[in-house]
């Protein structure tokens, strides 16, 4: 099967280049298998454009991928989506092969039907979209959160450098209404918010405390690292697609005007800090401090947001 030739300047928009892999993999699928009209809304119904995860201590890039890889699938079926999906984990080596010769036969029948998974692990540990397979080298074509095309022989699927198997189809859509999607989407920001789903560094709304925490002298000695570039542009993306999301949705239920209101200062907020943090300014305590505060800022707004869709007239219909 011919891979198709599909590039990441045709998906969701990006304001940072750091939107989270999975969420913007997921959109890219929906465009390209003409599954929807307004694919980015996906980025906020599947609940990751509300979504936080910090590794205080280091912020290593991989707290983004320790959480229930499930959400994947429930996310996609929130947003109104029919969908297939396998995975296996680290304590399932027992069944790789039985799971991982599953996955390629999915992954075919879904590339021969115009559909593009979304597949863990493909050129490097985020999530990217399967383009297409080559039956007689045994390979599937991938497109890489970086923007590299490559190849990977059906062995390695999951095996590769984060040995987990995640594979998500979405397929159709079904007859959920709008109005439903956005009641369960609101429903799955203020779980996360409140740290309800599984997950083993900070997450929610206890997340901004420990990002804020990370910016001080201590750890941040002569320049900013990557990790922070990539936490600060992860979480500006995600909140702007909230902030898109609910500002459409107030259109219609204006009692969401001042929470589309409110995560649009979140996104200045994080975007702000992002720029500062990938800025020739030198570095410094002072700019330390303004980082700080612009993530404390965010953090703040973020719980009035919530307060406000926990009394919204929405949840009692």
């Amino acid at each position: 099967m011919k891979k198709e030739d599909i590039k990441w300047t045709i998906g969701a928009y990006d304001p940072t280049g750091f939107l989270h892999s999975f969420p913007k993999s997921l959109a890219l699928s929906l465009k390209v298998s003409n599954l929807s009209d307004n694919p980015e809304d996906i980025i906020a119904t599947s609940g990751f454009a509300f979504r936080i995860w910090v590794d205080g201590k280091t912020l290593c890039p991989s707290a983004m991928s320790i959480f229930d890889f499930k959400l994947c699938h429930q996310g996609v079926e929130n947003g109104g989506y029919t969908c297939t999906y396998i995975d296996r984990l680290w304590d399932e080596q027992s069944v790789e092969e039985e799971r991982r010769l599953h996955a390629i036969k999915m992954i075919k029948e879904a590339v021969d039907s115009k559909l593009y998974p979304i597949v863990w692990d493909i050129g490097i540990p985020e999530w990217g979209l399967i383009t297409g397979y080559d039956e007689s080298k045994e390979t599937l074509s991938y497109l890489s959160i970086t923007g590299e095309e490559g190849n990977i022989a059906y062995t390695i699927l999951g095996r590769r450098e984060i040995p987990i198997l995640s594979v998500t189809i979405p397929k159709e859509k079904t007859d959920k209404s709008e109005e439903s999607i956005l009641i369960d989407t609101i429903k799955l920001a203020i779980r996360h918010a409140k740290g309800e789903e599984w997950c083993e560094n900070a997450d929610g709304l206890e997340a901004y405390k420990a990002l804020t925490d990370f910016f001080t002298t201590e750890n941040i000695k002569d320049s900013f690292s990557f990790s922070t570039q990539y936490y600060l542009g992860t979480y500006a993306s995600l909140r702007y697609h909230a902030w898109k999301y609910l500002l459409k949705a107030s259109h219609t239920y204006p009692e969401l005007i001042e929470v589309a209101k409110g995560y649009e200062e979140i996104y200045q907020n994080l975007k702000s800090a992002f720029d500062l943090v990938c800025s020739d300014i030198i570095h410094s305590e002072e700019m330390l401090m303004m980082v700080q505060n612009k993530v404390r800022s965010a953090g703040v707004r973020e719980v009035t947001c919530i307060d406000l869709l926990e009394s919204t007239p929405l949840l009692k219909k």
